[in-house]
């Protein structure tokens, strides 16, 4: 072959890959996807506009891939970058509509993402949505995130056994493991779901404990934190909780007769510890249950006592008070014998 001839035809296959090549490189050096159909009711001085955003998504053992959609209107093409690389065009499905009311052009987008490819960057992988109303009017959607969920085994921190007193505030702790989506915290009651919408006593707080607003009797039991998303369920050992009550005491009842026949003794009066009895390791009540005080109880045949007669001494004021006022010989008369015989009791 003559030398300049076969210069010439390589000449001409390096234009032609260029100008190839020309027709697939968009923004950034991107892909674009073989023209879509124009018609006149295509507005290319229009920007394009995204009406639907790809979304965040997770990859589960069970589901190995995810779909990305989304819609741009006044698009000509859309295509996808995923971490700042192009989607080949032939792994990029578009659907074109239209709105026969507004005119309007729409183009439904979507790909494939599977889980090896985003293995490859770390278990994270973001795309976004490119659309072109021209070769120089490009316009991205909101970055989407691709992650493969998983849910850790071990809790951060996992409820211990409580005891409160009955009536009093309590709360359990639990901080469930690291998962992706993060998971959504559980409570059970001796295996029972712990509804708070349904019992209002029960609050879980944003960290994942359980809070009971005043511990009652039946709230004993074992109580269990759990976790899960889309990838896993765990649960952690369960921890028990004592409702207990401390003893109060009842009223004193009547006192008991003297336990002396004649003369000084001792009765007593009694009181319970049931107001309220001590329940589930609660404290018995403080102090004796029994009240003791003197009494005196007078002996048969016997004069009262010295100390029992002390109302004598106002009737003696009296006598001597009047025998001040009376003439002398009616004093001596008449009272002398009453103080005599009261002095005689003394």
């Amino acid at each position: 072959m003559d030398t300049h001839l076969f210069v010439a035809l390589l000449l001409a296959a390096s234009s032609w890959g260029i100008l190839q090549r020309g027709n697939c490189e968009g923004v950034g050096g991107g892909y674009l996807l073989d023209p879509l159909p124009i018609d006149d009711t295509t507005d290319l001085s229009r920007s394009p506009e995204f009406i639907r955003h790809p979304q965040d998504a997770y990859i589960t053992t069970k589901n190995k891939v995810v779909v990305l959609s989304c819609t741009a209107r006044h698009a000509t093409q859309v295509n996808f970058k995923c971490n700042e690389e192009w989607v080949r065009p032939k792994s990029v499905r578009n659907e074109i509509r239209f709105d026969p009311h507004t005119k309007t052009r729409y183009i439904d987008s979507e790909i494939t993402v599977t889980r090896s490819q985003v293995e490859e960057y770390f278990d994270v992988y973001r795309c976004v949505c490119v659309a072109w109303s021209g070769p120089k009017t490009a316009v991205e959607s909101d970055r989407a995130k691709i992650q493969i969920a998983h849910l850790k085994k071990h809790f951060v921190r996992e409820p211990v056994h409580t005891s409160i007193e009955a009536g009093y505030p309590v709360q359990l702790q639990c901080l469930p493991p690291e998962g992706a989506p993060m998971p959504e915290v559980f409570w059970l009651h001796d295996g029972q779901p712990i509804d708070p919408s349904q019992d209002g006593n029960f609050i879980i707080s944003p960290d994942g404990g359980l809070i009971l607003n005043l511990a009652r009797l039946n709230d004993a039991g074992n109580y269990t934190c759990g976790a899960k998303n889309i990838a896993a369920r765990r649960t952690t050992e369960p921890a028990i909780l004592t409702v207990y009550v401390n003893g109060g005491w009842s009223d004193y009842g009547a006192w008991t007769a003297c336990d002396a026949r004649c003369g000084r003794g001792i009765q007593k009066r009694f009181r319970a510890c049931n107001n309220p009895e001590p329940l589930h390791g609660g404290l018995g009540c403080l102090g004796s249950p029994v009240q003791k005080g003197d009494c005196n109880v007078v002996c048969p045949g016997t004069t009262p006592h010295r100390h029992d007669l002390k109302f004598l001494f106002p009737l003696l004021v009296f006598f001597l008070l009047i025998g001040l006022t009376c003439p002398f010989p009616f004093t001596l008369m008449n009272i002398s014998p009453h103080i005599v015989s009261v002095f005689s009791l003394l």
